[in-house]
């Protein structure tokens, strides 16, 4: 069985939560299981797209990935 662990959010954040559980059906848990597996989601493309403009910008190493990719 999977420990459960408890945090502390506030109201406001309580209130959507709980809305966001009956609007949708899922339970509150699974809703915050889903926000945290977006949210590390969005976070691997935002760190991606950094390090894309970072290696664009260097036209020395910009060279170079393109002659690998072909």
């Amino acid at each position: 069985m999977t420990e459960l662990l408890t945090i502390t959010i506030n109201k406001k954040t309580h209130e959507v939560l709980v809305e966001l559980a009956e609007t949708s059906g899922d339970t509150t848990q699974t809703i915050v299981e889903k926000a945290i597996a977006n949210y590390r989601r969005n976070l691997f493309l935002l760190q991606s797209n950094q390090a894309f403009a970072a290696l664009r910008k260097n036209e020395v190493l910009w060279k170079g990935a393109a002659r690998k990719s072909q």
